[in-house]
């Protein structure tokens, strides 16, 4: 139960204040310093107040509450590809196998001397994996959400640069606004070089296929 709430201390490193006090020192400083990870308590993941009310995450103080969770996450580490491939066969096995093996580890008394380790510890182990798969599922999830509320921001600035890019090109011509034409020059630079990149890219990815097909007899038949 308590590491499924955040306590008053985390809430108030990682978010920001949406309205500050006058002469609060919090106004003249960063909720949270941008050179080092916050130090926080270890029971700082602790059960807080429903009532509490939150404020929305900075994305600075956000990274920093995420790197401080790296240094309690037990075993947490980054892997190579040869490295990850070297573990996923046998990370992999069969569900009901593992269970099967788990059984049989607790009915034998030998099992610890054999293999390090007693069928009680197994069960624990497997306990605590499953336990963070969903957490793992949970970050998933974080991540996803994230990415989305970020590409809708994208979209939306976007969406205004391109209708103030459109105007402009109507207008820019009245000389209320020509001195708004370096900006509008820069803007259609930048959106002809991106167009004309996009070409490229996709001029060479159809001569790579149209090259397989000369290469590859089985499409050469089709």
């Amino acid at each position: 139960m308590c590491g499924l709430k955040i306590a008053t201390r985390w809430h108030h490193a990682v978010m920001l204040d949406d309205d500050p006090q006058p002469g609060d020192p919090s106004e003249k400083k960063p909720a949270v310093p941008t050179n080092d990870v916050p130090e926080l308590s270890p029971d700082s993941l602790v059960v807080g107040s429903d009532a509490t009310p939150l404020a929305l995450a900075n994305p600075v103080a956000l990274i920093q509450g995420l790197r401080y969770l790296q240094q309690r996450i037990p075993g947490f580490t980054q892997l190579s590809v040869a490295e990850e491939r070297s573990l996923i066969r046998v990370a992999s096995l069969d569900a009901d196998f593992i269970e099967a093996g788990i059984r049989a580890g607790s009915a034998w008394s030998e099992t610890k001397g054999i293999i390090g380790r007693s069928g009680e510890e197994l069960r624990h182990e497997a306990d605590e994996i499953r336990h963070w798969d969903e957490a793992e599922s949970e970050v998933r999830a974080l991540l996803k959400g994230i990415s989305a509320a970020n590409r809708k921001r994208r979209h939306r600035l976007g969406t205004d640069i391109l209708n103030l890019y459109m105007i402009l090109g109507e207008t820019i011509h009245l000389e209320s606004r020509r001195h708004l034409r370096p900006h509008y020059e820069a803007m259609k630079r930048a959106y002809q070089n991106r167009n004309a990149n996009g070409r490229r890219r996709r001029s060479r990815t159809s001569g790579r296929s149209d090259q397989a097909a000369l290469t590859d007899p089985a499409r050469r038949s089709i």
